[in-house]
Formats: C-alpha cells, sequence, structure tokens
C-alpha cells in the first residue's frame, strides 16, 4: 500500500531528507519543479498555447516560478503573476524569482493592486498560489482573484493542491472560494483533500509524481492513512508454491448480501479468491446460498447464524474481514463496535458498514 501524507507529515518527510540526506530546502523546490514540469509536458505533448502561471509568495509560489523557468528552458514562455503577502516574499520564493527573471521569464510583481490581464482563449492556467502550506481556505483578494480565474473557464492545471482547498480534508473550509483545476499534479502522495467526493469538482483528475527521496526515508515517516495503486496491488498479490495447499494462504470472512444484491457479494467472493487467499467463508442469508454456489463453487457459506448478520462468534480465524457489501438491511452500532474492538486483523469496510461508521462516528475512537 502506498502511504497518504498529512500536510505535518510532508513536512516532517522534508525535514528529515534536508537533515539526513543533505538536500537542502532549495534542492527540494528544484526537485518539485522538475518533476511537475516532466509530467506537465507529457501530458501537454507538442504544446504551442500562451500559458499564464499565478503563484504565490511561499513555498508553492516558488515552485511555479521554478516551473516557468523549466518551461521557458523547453521554449514554453508562460508569463508569471507572482503575489506577495504585503510586499514580503518567502527566502525561496525570492530565490526562485531572482532566477527567473535572470533566465528572462516574465515575472509581474504584485504588491498591491492587480490589474487583470487579457486570458487568450487558448491559454493554459497554472495554479501555483497556495499547496499543502495552506492551512485555512482563501480570503481577501484572492478569493476575489480564484473567482476570476475560475471564470475565465481556461484549462487550469494545479501545482500540488488547487489553492482554497486544505490538504488534510477539512470541510469546515468554504470551497466555493477555491480553485476549480482540470488537473492537479501533486508531490509524493496524494492529498486527503484528493480523495474526497466534496472536493472531486476542484480537483480534478489528479496525478502522484515523485521527488526521489528513498524509501528509508518514506519509512521514517508514519501515516495513519494508505491508498492502493494498480503497481502496489501487483505486488501484493500471493503467489503460490508448487506443492502448497489452500490452508497455507489463510482465510477470509466476506459477511453480507442482502435480497435483491447478491451479485455485488459474488463479485466480492471472487476478487478475494482472485487476490491468493486459500479460503473465502461467506456469512450470508440461505437465500443467497444457491446463487453464491453456481457461481463461485469454491466458496466456504457459513452456517453459523449468531444473529441477523449472520457473523461467526469467533473471528479470530481469520487473516481478514470485509463486512458491508450488496448489504441493505443497516448493522447496529454495537456489532461494529463487538468487531472493532475484538478483531485486530485488517478490516475492509464497504457499504453499509461505512453508513454504520457515519452515523456512529464514536466507532472511529474504538
Amino acid at each position: 500500500m502506498n502511504k497518504i501524507y498529512s500536510a505535518l507529515q510532508l513536512m516532517r518527510l522534508y525535514q528529515l531528507a534536508q537533515a539526513t540526506e543533505h538536500i537542502s530546502e532549495h534542492d527540494l523546490i528544484e526537485k518539485s519543479a522538475q518533476a511537475f514540469t516532466t509530467l506537465f509536458t507529457e501530458q501537454y505533448r507538442g504544446f504551442a498555447r500562451p500559458v499564464f502561471i499565478f503563484a504565490g509568495y511561499a513555498d508553492n509560489g516558488a515552485i511555479a516560478l521554478a516551473v516557468a523557468r523549466l518551461l521557458k528552458a523547453r521554449r514554453i514562455a508562460p508569463e508569471v503573476y507572482l503575489f506577495s503577502n504585503k510586499g514580503v516574499l518567502s527566502e525561496v520564493c525570492q530565490v526562485q524569482r531572482t532566477r527567473s527573471e535572470q533566465a528572462e521569464v516574465r515575472v509581474h510583481y504584485i504588491t498591491n493592486q492587480f490589474t487583470a490581464p487579457t486570458i487568450p482563449e487558448d491559454a493554459l492556467i497554472i495554479d501555483g498560489l497556495f499547496g499543502s502550506e495552506a492551512t485555512h481556505g482563501l480570503d481577501g483578494g484572492f478569493v476575489n482573484l480564484a473567482q476570476w480565474i475560475n471564470g475565465l473557464g481556461r484549462e487550469l492545471v494545479s501545482i500540488d493542491l488547487p489553492s482554497g482547498i486544505l490538504a488534510d480534508g477539512n470541510i469546515a473550509a468554504d470551497r466555493s472560494k477555491s480553485i476549480r483545476a482540470n488537473k492537479t499534479i501533486t508531490f509524493e502522495s496524494p492529498r486527503l483533500a484528493m480523495l474526497m467526493s466534496e472536493n472531486a469538482p476542484y480537483v480534478g483528475e489528479w496525478f502522484v509524481v515523485s521527488l526521489g527521496l528513498s524509501n528509508n526515508l518514506k519509512e521514517q515517516v508514519s501515516s495513519t492513512y494508505y491508498y492502493h495503486s494498480e503497481q502496489s496491488l501487483a505486488r501484493s498479490l500471493l503467489r503460490r508454491d508448487t506443492f502448497s495447499h489452500k490452508s497455507n494462504y489463510g482465510k477470509a470472512l466476506i459477511v453480507g448480501g442482502d435480497s435483491g444484491y447478491y451479485g455485488q457479494l459474488i463479485l466480492a467472493t471472487k476478487a478475494a479468491m482472485t487476490t491468493g487467499v486459500g479460503i473465502v467463508e461467506v456469512a450470508c442469508p440461505t437465500q443467497a446460498h444457491v446463487p453464491l454456489i453456481l457461481a463461485t463453487p469454491e466458496a466456504v457459506l457459513s452456517d453459523n447464524r449468531a444473529h441477523e448478520h449472520n457473523l461467526p462468534r469467533d473471528l479470530r480465524s481469520y487473516k481478514a474481514i470485509a463486512i458491508g457489501t450488496g448489504m441493505k438491511s443497516s448493522l447496529q452500532e454495537d456489532e461494529l463496535r463487538n468487531i472493532f474492538s475484538s478483531y485486530r486483523q485488517p478490516l475492509v469496510l464497504d457499504g453499509t458498514a461505512i453508513e454504520t461508521i457515519s452515523e456512529h462516528t464514536a466507532l472511529l475512537d474504538v
């Protein structure tokens, strides 16, 4: 699985890189800009459209300025609008401003009044105002700037995270004031906010690029959240030895399958078998037994009917449990609480199980 770093964890990763691998803050800016530019030019091969970059006064703005310089070296001449914080730029941002101007990048430095330029209809905008560094939504003149940019209707790519969206998915932030991107290119891991449906209209299609930091470094930073990619899933598939037995590969339990939803249960069972698990046991209503046996004869049906949802009394023999698939009747809070408190192996929660947690958020603390 791949880690999803919070804003603080990402900061910790970068601090470790500086301390143990002697990668300076300026190096991280350059690495970020290089990774962004490489993917950007891959996405827009044969690019011949005008580019406008809106850069903030801190790290994200520094990356945006470095991107402008790298694009110019690739014969794409961007126009940059650099916004200060009451006439002040961060140290890394000032360094990148100097480098960009030395490379003859056209940089408009905005310290007070912003006069909106004319943006051609075929232009592409790069949002480099604020990324994961932001601790609150846009305010002041940046709200007007974001609304003006959104109103242009031009194709837009955000660096790290659309400005105004908070990395850790704080639902209290007013998304309506945020930049709406068509694409977002972020670094090292997706931000939690990218995986929330409410943010999809603002994040657009997202990509993760690596800064080339060592795996040893990443292992030192813990994470609460993880996600799977095709590559990580492929690495996790179990390979069976020639003379092995199904009992060598563990037993999984799937709980679900109410009337009218048997197909979902069948698909989940087939998916579990595909991963390489030795035995898949299914706890479901009796009416689901026939379709399940016909579709997946290798599955084991649980006849332990502890209560209405057919959960076996002893869960310790299972290496993993999936619960909620194809289940339309609600789970009781105490049912999930008992599972969370007594079962310490991997749990996959789907459908009804997730709905139950949303209604009883105290379950998250069990």
